[in-house]
């Protein structure tokens, strides 16, 4: 019998177009056919799909973004790549899939990644590696066909990276000591990204550093000297210059990246959401991303250091026909050859421009005049202006400014523990998935209305936080304090949940704590100490005029205490006590909401109800009580 001709489609983001003002690249859309239509041998043929192609293989831009309702432009191409696909994107995309077996992509966006899936297309969709300081470069990789992130050539062994991180630092140990002086003190380094590039794109608009103003702030706090380090393919000033409204004392540094991340002088490094964030962590330099880019986190399998011999003919057979997967051979393509790539990687170091000059004293956020420092008193007073600070946000007489505060580190108070509470990480007391996408979904429900409701760039308690997988989603785009009384639980929400914008800290409650903050966020955790009005009052005691406080408790009503069931809870509520906690404390309840988890409970056992069935209903009384209150204002 013989076997099936299979079509690859060959595809890129057709959404950059010229008709949005933008160069799609369609000279890697080409280099990927080509080298699709080698490896994948003759049990496949190859074409191509795009805004260039004639007749039934033609990608039309402006029809696609008619479909979405989007305007031509930058900003319709922003808002479009992490978009929810149109049923009519879905059907025009698929006209143009009609006998395609499989697609391959190169760096697709979302939302046609999510009009594939609609459609039960399979895919791989490819992109140059973030991890690009190696020999050669490597492809990072995507797809929907789980036996394809089984082969071998999925993930190139990290040890090469490993290596060839030890072999820039040995090199700019021997070749250019001098990247940063001795004695220069704390020095970090920005990294800039180019104006426009798919892993700038955040909360549907080209993220600039202006949306990050306290994150960058509290990176800086303590460093002498601040260097921005252009990307190299960088055309305009904007991104230094807004930097530089930010940190006064930035300055612009034209050494190689790779030599500045080798230097063993430097003290940490920030970027937008370059992928030198990955690769400084080959050179143990502590890094901070501001945010993440889409791609990785769509929730389909993801790798960073991928091989071309995934498009090996027989292995995309096998994965396609769900059959055993045949050996691999794993080679070494020469894609810095064929990419002309560098990225700024020289055997030929870049002479140091580091200037010895001393950065500015880090400005007070308090409405006062700042004293004129002598340089001799500058270290006893960048103690004294902290120390300014810290009153200011103790609730001291200082006022503050509109801004608002970077939560300041945690002071470290030795609580005891009860005796006769668990706070063992698997003692069933919390969510113990390391993946956001793996909590249970009544609980993602919750810290979701929270992320839809609560202002951009506040400060945010979270308190009884678990395994901080809601504190991350919370510091998208805020600063975030997340508390729990389990070390082990701290430990994985640094681990596996730590962003940029979020801190954690292993305290029990009671602890000592005189900050305000601008929102406090607190579910399921009123049954879970014995007076649940004291503690009410404690986060009322912590909240700023104004600010959010969002609380959550079992309904006694419709979900009755039962100690053989609930064993780690000391009583439930009934919808009318949950409220009145805001009200005894003068607080204005904005909403509510009713939420179900279980569909039965008997016998000490519980079964949950499907996913669906956990949504949170407002107005609506559920075995769990959902409360949005807020402070009234000074």
């Amino acid at each position: 019998m013989r076997e099936r001709f299979r079509t690859i489609a060959v595809c890129n983001d057709f959404l950059r177009d010229g008709s949005n003002q933008l160069d799609n690249g369609t000279y890697n859309r080409v280099w990927l056919a080509a080298v699709a239509r080698y490896l994948a041998g003759s049990r496949f043929q190859v074409v191509e799909l795009g805004s260039d192609q004639p007749s039934a293989r033609h990608l039309d831009t402006p029809k696609f973004m008619r479909s979405l309702d989007l305007p031509s432009g930058h900003a319709g191409w922003a808002a479009a790549w992490d978009g929810e696909p149109s049923d009519r994107f879905v059907e025009e995309l698929a006209s143009r899939l009609e006998g395609i077996d499989l697609v391959v992509g190169w760096g697709l966006p979302n939302v046609v990644v999510r009009a594939l899936e609609a459609l039960s297309v399979r895919f791989l969709d490819f992109e140059l590696s973030p991890l690009r300081f190696a020999r050669n470069l490597h492809l990072d990789a995507r797809t929907n066909m789980p036996l394809l992130a089984e082969c071998p050539a999925w993930q190139m062994p990290l040890e090469a990276f490993n290596a060839a991180a030890v072999d820039y630092v040995g090199w700019a140990a021997r070749f250019c000591p001098d990247t940063i002086p001795a004695g220069a003190g704390a020095v970090g380094v920005i990294f800039g990204q180019t104006a426009i590039d798919a892993a700038l794109l955040h909360d549907g608009r080209i993220a600039e550093y202006s949306g990050f103003v306290p994150m960058i702030r509290q990176w800086a706090d303590g460093l002498d000297h601040v260097l921005f380090r252009q990307h190299p393919y960088a055309t305009d000033s904007q991104a230094f210059e807004q930097l530089h409204t930010i940190v006064p004392h930035v300055r612009p540094t034209l050494m190689s990246s790779y030599q500045l991340l080798a230097s063993q002088r430097l003290s940490r490094v920030l970027a937008l959401s370059s992928g030198i964030i990955d690769e400084a962590a080959f050179f143990q330099t502590p890094a901070t991303r501001l945010f993440m880019p889409k791609r990785r986190t769509s929730g389909l399998r993801y790798t960073m250091a991928a091989n071309l011999a995934l498009l090996d003919g027989d292995l995309l057979a096998a994965s396609l026909d769900g059959a055993n997967l045949p050996p691999v051979a794993i080679h070494e393509f020469d894609l810095r050859k064929q990419f002309r790539a560098t990225w700024g990687l020289t055997d030929t170091p870049v002479p140091s421009d580091f200037r010895e000059q001393p950065a500015p004293e880090p400005t007070v956020c308090i409405e006062v005049a700042p004293p004129q420092h002598k340089p001799k008193l500058r270290h006893r007073l960048r103690r004294l202006a902290r120390t300014v600070a810290s009153f200011a946000l103790s609730g001291g007489s200082t006022r503050y400014r509109s801004t608002p505060a970077v939560i300041p580190p945690a002071a470290a108070v030795p609580i005891p523990v009860s005796p006769s509470k668990d706070f063992s990480y698997g003692s069933g007391e919390r969510q113990t998935a390391h993946d956001y996408a793996q909590i249970r979904r009544d609980h993602r429900a919750r810290y979701e209305l929270a992320h839809q409701l609560l202002p951009h760039d506040i400060a945010v308690l979270d308190l009884f936080c678990g395994n901080g997988y809601g504190s991350s989603l919370l510091s998208k785009n805020r600063t975030v304090l997340g508390v729990d009384g389990s070390k082990p639980a701290i430990e994985i929400a640094d681990r596996c949940f730590g962003r940029s914008g979020a801190r954690f800290d292993a305290r029990c409650y009671p602890f000592d704590d005189q900050r305000e903050y601008d929102a406090i966020v607190s579910y399921e955790s009123i049954e879970h100490v014995p007076d649940g009005g004291e503690f009410f009052r404690f986060l009322v005691q912590h909240l700023r005029p104004g600010g959010w406080i969002l609380y959550s408790t079992p309904n006694e009503e419709l979900l009755p205490f039962n100690r053989n069931v609930h064993i780690h809870h000391y009583r439930h509520y009934t919808r009318g006590e949950t409220l009145d906690f805001a009200r005894s404390c003068e607080l204005m309840i904005e909403s509510w909401y009713g939420q179900n988890v279980y569909e039965s409970i008997a016998e000490g056992r519980a079964t949950l109800l499907a996913e669906d069935g956990m949504e949170l209903q407002r107005d609506t009384p559920g075995q769990f009580t959902v409360v949005v209150a807020r402070n009234r204002a000074a």
